[in-house]
């Protein structure tokens, strides 16, 4: 009887496609391997923990061996420390007469701090122009700025409307704005601007 012989032919593509798919299979048991096993380890970990009672006390407990039936001296006790429980740290509860204090210093201190403010010193400011609306104000402002000057808005009322003045520098003396009122107007183009003490 003559055997028969079976051949499988593979094309090289469907070869390579074989091999990938084998390697793939192979990475992927790998990856499901390692996320079951830290799965496995996690929980492990979590039942060893609650398995452990730890001991609060700080006492040393003293363990005594049963007597011995036979003639021989018993063995001293063993003493066992048990592991030092960390404590938490303890939160005080403040009593009334602590918060009234508080409170108290807290207003003591705005108080004060509110004088502080009230008490300013005078000083000379350049005022550059006066506009009845913000927006306009606030343009000249930044207008000032961009060409170096420091310059800031004041609301004021005068005669029922408000006005927003538009000032440049902070003076202690009016010699010394004096000084800058040239510069001032020929940098920002302006015909007269004036000197204000500003409280």
């Amino acid at each position: 009887m003559e055997e028969k012989k079976v051949k499988i032919e593979v094309s090289r593509l469907a070869f390579v496609f074989i091999i990938l798919f084998g390697l793939s299979l192979l990475v992927w048991s790998f990856v499901i391997g390692v996320w079951v096993g830290t799965k496995i380890g996690g929980e492990s970990k979590k039942e060893e923990i609650a398995m452990e009672s730890p001991t609060t006390s700080h006492e040393q407990e003293t363990v005594t061996p049963p007597p011995l039936i036979s003639n021989e001296t018993a063995p001293p006790a063993v003493k066992i420390t048990p592991p030092v429980a960390t404590k938490k740290p303890e939160v005080k509860e403040t009593s009334k007469e602590e918060k009234k204090t508080t409170e108290y210093q807290k207003k003591e201190v705005s108080k004060i701090a509110s004088q502080i403010k009230k008490i300013t010193t005078p000083y000379y400011s350049i005022q550059i122009g006066a506009f009845s609306k913000k927006e306009m104000a606030e343009a000249f402002k930044n207008k000032a700025k961009v060409k170096g000057f420091g310059a800031f808005i004041k609301e004021s009322k005068e005669n029922g409307r408000v006005l927003y003045k538009v000032y440049v520098g902070k003076y202690s003396t009016r010699e010394e704005a004096k000084k800058h009122i040239a510069q001032v107007a020929k940098v920002l183009n302006i015909k007269k601007p004036f000197i204000v003490e500003i409280k």
